[in-house]
């Protein structure tokens, strides 16, 4: 090779090697679940961390060799596993479809991240608990889930955290969000066609945003990228206050109407209803607080009220030509 070409291939070089060596060091981020409600929040976020991989319902197999290739051959540095069999009633009657998505998938996802030094950043719920305490429930009281559902999401738990040593679980409730299905804007299409809905009114809890759930996530996957001793474990993960599905639905339609939404003079009338759901195949726990001072403590985040997401919800909602449930 003569001088001057070798010169030439050096300064080529030279000039490549910045955004080669950036490149390297972009970490590899995966998302699972992202074509869900809180995965569709997620991956704005995720994107500006890194190089991002997401993985709808359709991109992976829940089998231990070939999404265990799939892992091989991406390398991420986090795994995120938004997905999630949620469908409560259901489960009941697929126990199986429900284990395979809420703890299966979560074991595998396990193995892998211990084997590699990945982060596995997890989801749960409040429903592994039976709802018979008075207080909002610590991350050490005792899990008595009170259907598949939250066994499920149970086993998943346990298994992460046996088995990965960097792992992230953030128990949530009553998730919401401007897409896909959910309470609020299940209300709202009902408010729209009938005179009377009837809330129960005897189970609590903290509706909480996929935005604000995406919010913590993403501050906690940067500050593991940056500082990977960072704090991690299971953390309860809800906005602040609480109230009753009843009183939910409540100040949905004042904040609604104030807003603009169109809803009809009068309607809907909401009725209070109490005890066991005969049209429910899955019992609920009629407490499902979460004391979420641990993540305050660990993370120095700020938790707002829920109503603060619920307006943002009905003014995305309303700037939206349409949506679907």
């Amino acid at each position: 090779m003569s001088p001057g070409r070798s010169c030439k291939i050096k300064s080529a070089w030279l000039c490549l090697k910045p955004a080669v060596e950036k490149a390297m060091a972009t970490p590899k981020i995966l998302l699972l679940g992202s074509g869900g409600q809180l995965g569709l929040q997620l991956g704005g976020l995720l994107s500006a961390l890194g190089s991002l991989t997401a993985w709808g319902r359709g991109d992976f197999q829940i089998s231990s060799s070939c999404l265990s290739e799939s892992l091989d051959r991406l390398k991420p540095a986090v795994i995120v596993n938004a997905a999630a069999y949620t469908k409560v009633d259901a489960a009941e009657s697929q126990p199986l479809e429900a284990r395979l998505v809420n703890a299966v998938l979560p074991e595998i996802l396990a193995h892998w991240a211990k084997k590699n030094s990945a982060l596995l950043v997890h989801y749960s719920t409040d429903y592994v608990f039976d709802g018979q305490n008075k207080a909002p429930y610590l991350e050490t009281d005792s899990p008595n889930p009170l259907n598949v559902y939250g066994r499920t999401k149970l086993e998943g738990e346990k298994v992460i955290s046996e088995i990965a040593p960097r792992h992230l679980i953030f128990r949530t409730s009553w998730v919401f969000s401007v897409f896909g299905a959910n309470f609020p804007k299940t209300i709202l299409v009902l408010a729209a066609v009938r005179d009377t809905l009837v809330i129960k009114d005897d189970q609590i809890g903290a509706p909480t945003s996929a935005e604000l759930i995406a919010s913590v996530t993403a501050l906690a996957v940067r500050a593991h990228l940056t500082t990977p001793d960072s704090p991690q474990g299971l953390y309860h993960l809800t906005a602040s206050g609480a109230v009753t599905w009843y009183q939910y639905a409540q100040e949905l339609m004042v904040r609604a109407r104030r807003l603009g939404w169109p809803l009809p003079d009068g309607r809907p009338r909401l009725v209070p209803s109490y005890g066991p759901d005969p049209a429910k195949a899955a019992l609920r726990p009629l407490n499902s607080q979460l004391n979420t001072n641990k993540l305050l403590a660990d993370w120095s985040v700020v938790l707002p009220d829920w109503t603060w997401y619920l307006d943002r919800f009905v003014f995305f909602l309303l700037n939206l030509k349409k949506f679907s449930l």
